[in-house]
Order: structure tokens, then C-alpha cells, then sequence
């Protein structure tokens, strides 16, 4: 079996309110293949689902690195979580 990294992009998005909306964090320092691989992934099904269509024409997109520090905040109790 493959020894996994752990290394993950996350894919957030939205159909409501106007032209979809397309959130992709990924982790540092991705390589050719990773991207490409992201690439496949978002054309052959996410981009179909959200958009009816295989590119990325009619859907506002924004892909960006993950940051290594996270602050989890509790916007009810309006506290730092952790």
C-alpha cells in the first residue's frame, strides 16, 4: 500500500445567488502532476455539477495556498475555539 502525506485540497462552492462560486485551498508547494490532477478532478466533476458544463467559463474562481497557522473562532459564543 502507498504511504499517504496527507497532503489535501479542499473544494468549496456555491450555486446560490448569481454565477456559482468556487473556493479551492491547496496545500504548499503543489507540483505539475498535483495540479493537473486538480485540474481532471474539477473538469470532469466538479465543474459539471455546479456549472452544467466541463470548464471554467460562467463560474467565479478562486484557488489559494493554505496558510499553516488556523484560529477556530466561535462566532455564537464569540470565542477562540482550542
Amino acid at each position: 500500500m502507498a504511504a499517504t502525506t496527507n497532503r489535501r485540497a479542499e473544494i468549496h462552492f456555491t450555486k446560490a445567488g448569481g454565477n456559482p462560486k468556487v473556493e479551492v485551498l491547496v496545500p504548499k508547494n503543489m507540483n505539475a502532476k498535483e495540479i493537473a490532477k486538480l485540474n481532471d478532478l474539477l473538469v470532469s466533476k466538479v465543474l459539471p455539477g455546479i456549472t452544467g458544463h466541463p470548464c471554467y467559463s460562467g463560474a467565479d474562481m478562486v484557488i489559494r495556498e493554505k496558510l499553516g497557522d488556523v484560529i477556530s473562532f466561535d462566532v455564537d459564543a464569540g470565542t477562540v475555539i482550542g
